[in-house]
């Protein structure tokens, strides 16, 4: 990368300056820590010149946008077309008051909607008049149960010109959608959005109480994805994310790793099925956490699109361009807010979404300022939507492409998130991959490993956290949390009871049977079960039809004490 005479002085010149200059200084002026890391634990050195790229090869590591391996970007033309794509939070009570809520998003100048599901629906399968759904049902996203309230969710909006983000892991969830779309008259071929579908994620941060295990969960993400595949070119049919890991204790090295174990699982179980890996390796959308670290998380986002490439070009001979391609999808940490001094958050979601916007994300959510304490108010949602419109508009971050590039910092900083990412991968692989390693608890006791070493140092106050461990005011902040309203509780179990009263339970009970009997052989579920759905059949019962007929169904819910997540 550069000529060795070059680097020769370079070195030369540096070895004199930490001897003379940065030593005679460390002597005078204590140094503010013992070891400089990132979050992760990459030690960080006091200076980075060339030599630190001595051994880089421009076009084999770096190249330019839109070229492998895409450390620079995925595009050539990066923003200097279009921006990122923003994201907010929506989602509480009934489809009623979120539908409001999604328009009101729509208003500020959000370009897509993000959908939440609440915990009942979204982890544990169940109606909002199941019992163990009391106290839960519309808290922490909006309860769906039938086709019913997918309608009134999107009524007024315009599905077929709107990306549309669901956060739930399933199949159920998106046979309503598209049966809803379908009764509208909308064609699949215009439908435009992503669906989480993260299975092993999601297995893992729910601490395997309320998922199937993951050999079920495979084959109804499979099912989807060959749906999807076959039927739905705008739709990107699951979101390969790492964000649930980073929330569990994850750091950035093994946020990566266990992503990309997660990708390599998914992918084996689609080629199992006869699926062409450049035919559904495009539709592959990627979702990361974005913590305060700023360094750490550009040279994330640089190293995964590198990794990215070589694992789709050397592991499964992708020949189309577009399988090499790590898109992404981003969102600032929940875990880094804090309930003390709230207001301090609106910081912190401001130098992640700009590590993200550095970092070359393809659309980003900025979590609300009092994600600690409650769903968002309107407030918060608005501040976090004008947190990214104004480092869009007025920053001047998105004018070049991959502004960072060539840093010494940042390209040694990505050499080395690379090369810690790859050794984890080797060992995901070593231990029989993905499946295997969470079947043994492996990836959840190095979660448990990293939160409890995280923790560890922020009590010692190794690692700071304004307004937590230093910095501490003794007043009460005024805010206002918002709270949702228990009545919308009462209010969806009646719905669901007019339903079940009004609905022709012949035909409910002839589309359920006939769900069932896919979910016994290798027929893709995803027509029954949204026949299942035109038929008014609720969302737990078909979640129990496919989930009873499967070989390896277990009790999922056998003392379950479900809480909202805070």
């Amino acid at each position: 990368m550069f000529e060795k005479g070059f680097l020769t002085q370079v070195k030369k010149r540096k070895t004199d300056w930490l001897e003379k200059k940065y030593s005679q200084a460390v002597e005078r002026f204590t140094e503010r820590k013992k070891r400089f890391e990132t979050n992760a634990g990459i030690e960080i050195d006091p200076l980075y010149t060339p030599d630190n790229l001595e051994k880089e090869n421009y076009f084999e590591k770096i190249s330019f946008p839109g070229e492998f391996p895409y450390t620079r970007g995925s595009y050539p033309i990066g923003y200097r077309s279009r921006y990122w794509q923003p994201r907010g939070y929506c989602g509480f009570g009934t489809s009623e008051e979120t539908n409001e809520r999604l328009k009101f998003a729509l208003q500020q100048g959000e370009p897509g909607l993000n959908v939440i599901v609440d915990l009942p629906t979204s982890y544990h399968g169940i109606d909002a008049d199941d019992p163990r759904a009391e106290g839960e049902v519309g808290k922490t996203g909006v309860s769906i149960n039938s086709i019913e309230d997918m309608r009134d969710l999107f009524e007024g909006i315009p599905i077929d010109r709107i990306s549309i983000t669901f956060n739930t892991t399933g199949l159920v969830i998106m046979a309503m959608y598209f049966a809803m779309a379908r009764e509208r008259g909308v064609p699949f071929k215009n439908l435009w959005g992503t669906a989480l579908n993260n299975p092993l994620a999601s297995y893992v941060s729910c601490n395997s109480a309320c998922l199937p295990i993951p050999e079920d969960a495979l084959r109804e993400l499979t099912d989807i994805v060959e749906f999807a595949v076959r039927n739905l070119p705008k739709w990107n049919p699951m979101n390969i994310g790492s964000y649930e890991y980073r929330e569990n204790g994850a750091n950035a090295i093994q946020e990566l790793a266990f992503m990309f174990g997660n990708a390599m699982a998914y992918t084996d179980s689609f080629i199992h099925r006869g699926l062409d890996f450049d035919e559904f390796a495009p539709k592959y959308v990627f979702y990361t956490s974005v913590q305060t670290n700023l360094f750490e998380e550009i040279a994330k986002f640089r190293a995964a699109r590198r990794i990215w490439a070589m694992i789709a070009r050397d592991r499964y001979k992708a020949k189309n361009p577009a399988s090499m391609i790590f898109r992404i999808h981003a969102q600032t940490s929940g875990f880094s807010m804090t309930a003390e001094q709230p207001l301090n958050n609106i910081v912190r979601e401001t130098i992640q979404s700009l590590a993200a916007a550095l970092g070359g994300t393809n659309s980003l959510y900025t979590n609300s300022y009092d994600e600690a304490l409650c769903l968002p108010t309107e407030e918060a949602l608005r501040t976090a939507m004008r947190v990214q419109q104004i480092i869009m508009e007025e920053s001047g971050v998105a004018d070049t492409i991959d502004p960072l590039g060539g840093s010494y910092y940042v390209e040694t900083l990505t050499n080395k998130m690379e090369e810690r990412v790859c050794r984890l991968i080797k060992e995901i692989d070593d231990r029989g991959g993905m499946v295997k390693a969470i079947e043994s608890g492996w990836v959840q006791s190095e979660c448990e490993r990293s939160i409890a070493t995280y923790m560890d140092r922020v009590e010692k106050g190794e690692i700071v956290v304004v307004g937590y461990n230093k910095y501490q005011i003794d007043e009460p902040v005024q805010y206002g949390v918002f709270s949702v309203d228990p009545k919308y509780e009462l209010k969806q179990r009646n719905r669901l009871k007019k339903l079940r009263a009004e609905r022709n339970k012949e035909e409910v009970s002839k589309a359920l049977d006939m769900l069932r009997e896919a979910a016994k052989g290798n027929e893709n579920m995803m027509i029954p079960c949204m026949e299942a759905a035109r038929a008014r059949a609720t969302f737990g019962e078909m979640t129990e039809a496919i989930y009873g007929q499967m070989r390896s169904f277990r009790s999922q819910f056998k003392d379950l004490k479900m809480k909202m997540y805070a």
